[in-house]
């Protein structure tokens, strides 16, 4: 996946975010863990975007998760235990990691309420301060690279 963003403006510096979404099924979010975050800063978005530590090596869905992992362009890994599977999510242009699963308390309308049990969302994105801004004529470039691999 790429996203590809130019500033045709001939005198302004534009300012954006982008934050492909990628949304992943599983086999249930209890089986499923997020590799890859240790040691970053986050901000819990279920919290009052508080700022916390990721102290987990692998992130564990119990509850609703809202998080933006700021300076992370590194690769982050998903495992599925029940389906016995994990996804690789390498990333260029990009430097910060989204983690979402709504839980039954913030679904959207298209959603059914038991499907919170069968996905998360691992964004690779430029958000909030990574923020990206281009100078006129400029372009920028996210790449969002998935593989899978049975475990």
């Amino acid at each position: 996946m790429e996203l590809i963003a130019t500033n045709e403006s001939a005198d302004r510096n534009f300012d954006f975010e982008n934050c492909p979404h990628t949304y992943f099924a599983f086999g249930d979010i209890l089986d499923v863990s997020i590799a890859g975050l240790k040691g970053a800063h986050y901000l819990d978005k279920t919290d009052k975007r508080a700022r916390k530590l990721e102290s987990a090596a692998a992130i564990r869905i119990t509850a609703e998760t809202n998080r933006v992992y700021p300076d992370t362009p590194g690769t982050v890994e998903i495992c599925d235990a029940k389906f016995r599977r994990a996804v690789r999510v390498n990333k260029s242009g990009s430097t910060a990691t989204v983690v979402w699963n709504p839980w039954p308390t913030q679904l959207m309308p298209d959603f059914d309420p038991a499907e919170h049990r069968q996905t998360v969302c691992v964004e690779s994105g430029n958000v909030g301060q990574n923020k990206i801004t281009l100078a006129p004529g400029a372009t920028t470039v996210i790449k969002v690279l998935l593989s899978s691999y049975a475990v």
